[in-house]
This record gives C-alpha cells, sequence and structure tokens, in this order.
C-alpha cells in the first residue's frame, strides 16, 4: 500500500501517468495497472483521466491528503527517535526565499552545521508566495514569514526584526529634487538611524520616484501599496520583479528605487547609494518561525530556533 501511494502522489505531482512512470522508473503500463488495483479497492476514481493535466477526483483528494498525514506521521516517529540520540542525526529541511537563506539564515547555518554535523540540513529556495504550501504538504519543517499565517500553520515565536528604507542612487537626490536627509550605509549599520534627528522622507516626494515594486505574492508587494495607499498617493511603477535581492541590485544600478531592508543595505558595497527613512509602522517587519500546528518541533527543529534568536539579539545588542 505505501509503495502504491507513492506511485499515486507521483502522478499528482507530476500530472501525467508518462512523466510519473519516468521518474519512478515503471513502466506507463505497470503504473496504471497499481492505480487500478487502488481504484478498485476504493470503488472510485482516484484521477479524472478527461483533464490535462490530471485532476484529482473527490476520491482522489481525500486519498492525497491521507498521503501527506501518514507521511508527517512517519516523519514525526522518526524525530522521536532521533531526538533520544542527543542530536546525533536527524534532518532539518528549511524553506525560503533568496533573501532570507542567502542574507539572515546564511551566518546561523555556518555555526549550527559546525555544532551539529550529524544533523542532514536541507535548504530549498521558494518565492514567498510557495512556502505555505510547501508546510502543508510537508516538503520543507519551517520557513520565516512576516505575514499573517492561517490554521493549521502556526508561528513558533520571534526569529528577527527587519528594517526597511527607501533606496536609491545618491544622483536620484538632485535628479528629483529630494531633501538632502539620506542616511549613509554606516549610520544603518551602527543602528543610530532610529534618532529622531534623522529625518523621514515626506510624502510629497514619493509620487516623483520611479519604483521597483515586487510582484504580488511578497509581503514587500503588499506592504509598499499599503504606504502609498495610507498616504493616498499612486506609485510610479517602473518594474515589477521577483526577488527582493534582484530589485535591490538594479537599484544600485541606477535603475530606480526600492525599499530594501538593512540587511542587504549592510552587506552591499555600493558607496553611492543613498537610503532614506519612511515614516511608517510599515517599515518595521517582524519575522517569525513558521510550522505546521500538527507537525512534531523536533529537537534539531528547536535548537536551530535558539540559535537564529541568539544571534540576532546579539548583533541588536552590538548596534
Amino acid at each position: 500500500m505505501q509503495q502504491e501511494m507513492k506511485y499515486i502522489y507521483t502522478i499528482y505531482e507530476e500530472g501525467s501517468f508518462s512523466k510519473a512512470a519516468e521518474k519512478l522508473y515503471l513502466s506507463q503500463s505497470a503504473l496504471s495497472m497499481a492505480v487500478q488495483r487502488v481504484e478498485d479497492a476504493l470503488g472510485d476514481a482516484i484521477f479524472d483521466r478527461s483533464k490535462r493535466p490530471l485532476k484529482l477526483t473527490h476520491s482522489g483528494q481525500v486519498y492525497i491528503q491521507k498521503y501527506y498525514e501518514i507521511t508527517q506521521l512517519e516523519k514525526e516517529l522518526e524525530e522521536h527517535i532521533i531526538d533520544i540520540s542527543n542530536l546525533k542525526g536527524g534532518s532539518l529541511t528549511i524553506g525560503g526565499t533568496q533573501y532570507t537563506l542567502s542574507y539572515i539564515l546564511a551566518p546561523v547555518l555556518m555555526q549550527y552545521t559546525a555544532l551539529y554535523p550529524d544533523i542532514n540540513v536541507r535548504l530549498i529556495e521558494y518565492s514567498a508566495n510557495q512556502l505555505d504550501h510547501k508546510l502543508l504538504d510537508g516538503s520543507i519543517d519551517m520557513c520565516l514569514k512576516c505575514d499573517e499565517v492561517k490554521s493549521p500553520l502556526i508561528k513558533y515565536g520571534h526569529a528577527f526584526t527587519d528594517n526597511l528604507f527607501l533606496a536609491m542612487q545618491r544622483s536620484y537626490i538632485d535628479k528629483y529634487n529630494l531633501p538632502d536627509i539620506a542616511l549613509s550605509q554606516e549610520l544603518i549599520m551602527s543602528g543610530a538611524f532610529v534618532s529622531e534627528q534623522y529625518q523621514s522622507l515626506p510624502s510629497s516626494y514619493w509620487s516623483r520616484l520611479p519604483i521597483l515594486l515586487l510582484s504580488s505574492g511578497n509581503n514587500l508587494h503588499t506592504r509598499t501599496l499599503e504606504l502609498f495607499e495610507e498616504h493616498k498617493i499612486t506609485p510610479n511603477i517602473f518594474l515589477e520583479l521577483q526577488q527582493l535581492v534582484t530589485a535591490y541590485h538594479l537599484t544600485i544600478n541606477g535603475l530606480g528605487t526600492t525599499l530594501t531592508t538593512e540587511f542587504l543595505i549592510c552587506k552591499s558595497n555600493a558607496p553611492d547609494m543613498a537610503y532614506f527613512k519612511i515614516d511608517s509602522p510599515l517599515m518595521v517587519r517582524n519575522f517569525q518561525f513558521i510550522m505546521h500546528k500538527k507537525g512534531y518541533v523536533s529537537k534539531a527543529a528547536r535548537r536551530f530556533m535558539e540559535m537564529t534568536q541568539e544571534y540576532y539579539s546579539k548583533l541588536l545588542q552590538g548596534n
């Protein structure tokens, strides 16, 4: 039964019998016969074969949901057993965007893998709007998000705070007749930007600027549009992009302006850039660890969360 469940899940994942057979190294006829046996036992079809790609029937949807639940139970059992060995084995699969994996988690992962070399850590990069689905289907154990989440996903504690700034080439100050109140990279790195002596860019200037906007499904897409709507301003959207890192690097090259994060700013080498504070609570993002409510939180996962919190707590104190 377990093997047949894997076959059916692969067909569902690939969207066709032929692709699934190729992935499973089976003949298409052998795969069709295996599915037919399950459908005969159920008394109903699992796939609507008239659709391309294949679609699940109602019975098929129930079957795939049970596959997820059985897979999760097997994984929990394995993690429970491994926990007894006190972090001498196990696995941890973390999903994230290019930004969170490369700029936020990288330094923590270096420490974590050095301390616990026997834990198999996997990083899988997804776009922000894929992360919920990957938690739900068990592809990943955890991710970091600053959005609200819905059950059965749940927040497992604060990870770090992310301050946002409006970034642009310094030449834009004269080009768009902006006030000379921009922050330098050094002021942001030191944390001095929080002082009230550093002014925010008034909203009256925003509509002049060409905006590089992240695409729908990204938190910064929603946050940017809410910021402009809050001030009843129509943004001058020049380009829409998938990745925060891409938008920032295009900004460095003078292609427009974008909301970006202090962690990107601090790790960049861009002396010709200027950064503006924006007076809005939307410019502070609080990232949380997100996991499946029904999932077992392994000792490996708990230790990783603790180390992330410790790292960013010390970093903030250093500022």
